[in-house]
């Protein structure tokens, strides 16, 4: 027994599809009935007698005389379709919700599948197009915060880049520092020896040159 849901607003019409179909040859009589499960009671019940088809080519409903009772509780809001064996129900309310069952008798076959329907309560002093103005702002909002987020993910990166440059250009100045005296080359070849501190001197002495390294080394 197979099993599907459908959903729908209160006052609209509820359209519960079935597909009748017969393998050839068709059997003489049989009776589809669609009953609400849920309450316990019939909805409405066909009829087929003297049915002589033959041929997959028509309708079944060309080949028997075709007969349709609905019960007085539906008879204003439940017919059959004309092209098939589904139910529709109009004007539906939320005493409707719950499982219908359409079952198919005939003299050798039994067949039969539920449909859970389910009405919403809608409100009617809310137009419709309220409706969409408030899902619209809805919307906007969760647009506005998924932006404040991206926002603020970015400004936390761009914070831990700054940390990060700051600390490390921290990190090469105590490093040049070192015990608070800077040793700088001019172009001369001359060192300059500073001192830190306020009224600090420079002391300049000329480097030694190779030939002088080498004869310091050797002798």
């Amino acid at each position: 027994m197979s099993e599907s849901s459908i959903y729908i607003s209160t006052g609209d019409t509820a359209f519960l599809p079935a597909s009748l179909n017969f393998s050839l040859p068709m059997p003489n009589y049989f009776q589809l009935r669609w009953s609400f499960v849920t309450g316990g009671w019939l909805v409405l019940k066909l009829k087929a007698n003297s049915c002589t088809g033959q041929t997959g080519t028509q309708h079944w409903r060309d080949f028997c005389e075709i007969s349709i009772e609905t019960k007085e509780r539906y008879r204003q809001r439940a017919k059959l379709f004309a092209e098939d064996a589904s139910l529709v129900l109009q004007d539906v309310r939320t005493e409707d919700s719950g499982i219908y069952r359409v079952t198919v008798l005939a003299l050798d076959m039994t067949s039969s599948a539920n449909i859970n329907l389910t009405v919403i309560k809608t409100d009617p002093n809310i137009p419709a197009s309220f409706v969409k103005a408030a899902d619209d702002v809805d919307s906007m909002v969760s647009n506005c915060i998924r932006l404040g987020v991206a926002g603020m993910i970015l400004c936390l990166l761009g914070l831990i880049i700054t940390v990060h440059i700051s600390s490390t250009h921290c990190k090469h100045r105590k490093m040049t520092a070192g015990d608070g005296r800077q040793t700088t080359h001019d172009v001369a070849g001359m060192e300059s020896t500073a001192a830190s501190g306020p009224g600090s001197t420079f002391l300049l002495k000329e480097n030694p040159s190779s030939d002088e390294l080498h004869c310091n080394i050797n002798c």
